[in-house]
């Protein structure tokens, strides 16, 4: 009645008893109850600003999905993109990205909990704009891993079109052109109403209607930047609002 037992023994009584009680739905729906509620942690943390960074070991990562900041705010204000946390996206963020993230956790045995998104600006502001996000996370040292991508390629023409943008030098240097490229196409005549102006086309006339016009389109610019918020790329890339 009193004997001694063996801790072993007791063990393998143990998971007899176990072995007996297996229930597959039981199973299944512990594991899809734990999966939800991983899935509802992660949305969670998608809306929030979490941590600083994570202290992830990048070894254990790929390297061909890992960002300095440098390269990302170089793509940003090339064509115009903000890097901002994920709690300030309008849409939603797929399935997938959440499985990538999952994957991460159970990588590392860690739980991310700070994320970034590279986009256009009015996937900030506006819910149906296609566009092209990535989704990041913070490491150390500065840099940022790639989660995921999912949406639209941008337009080629884009990096074009917001060259002007990239900086304040940028706008001040496009103002400029365009100041001289009207001074040095409107007729003479246009600037001195006589005809002496055509004779002498390259005067001193000619290069004060061009400092008058970069003179205008200068604050022209201005002016538009204020009224359509069409600030410099480098300004904006990383701020929530203007």
């Amino acid at each position: 009645m009193f004997k001694n037992w063996n801790i072993k023994d007791k063990l393998i009584e143990e998971r007899r008893k176990l072995a007996t009680s297996y229930d597959p739905v039981k199973i299944a729906k512990a594991i899809y109850i734990e999966q939800e509620y991983e899935d509802h942690r992660i949305q969670k943390a998608l809306n929030s600003f979490g941590n600083d960074f994570h202290d992830v070991d990048e070894s254990s990562l790929d390297s061909s999905r890992i960002y300095t900041l440098n390269e990302i705010k170089k793509i940003a204000i090339n064509y115009r993109l903000r890097f901002l946390p994920s709690k300030y996206f309008i849409g939603e963020i797929p399935y997938p990205a959440i499985m990538e993230i999952k994957e991460l956790n159970k990588l590392n045995g860690t739980n991310v909990s700070k994320f970034r998104i590279l986009a256009p600006a009015r996937r900030f502001e506006l819910e149906d704009e296609n566009a092209d996000p990535l989704l990041f996370t913070p490491l150390l040292n500065g840099k940022y891993y790639l989660l995921h991508q999912w949406g639209n390629d941008l337009a080629w023409y884009k990096k074009v079109l917001f060259f002007p943008l990239r900086s304040f030098k940028h706008m001040v240097c496009f103002a400029l052109m365009i100041a001289f490229i009207v001074a040095l196409v409107t007729p003479g005549a246009v600037i001195m109403r006589s005809s002496r102006a055509l004779v002498d086309y390259f005067d001193y006339y000619r290069i004060a209607f061009f400092f008058f016009m970069s003179i205008a389109f200068c604050a022209i610019t201005v002016f538009s930047a204020f009224v359509f918020r069409l600030f410099p790329s480098d300004f904006v890339w990383k701020k929530k609002t203007f």
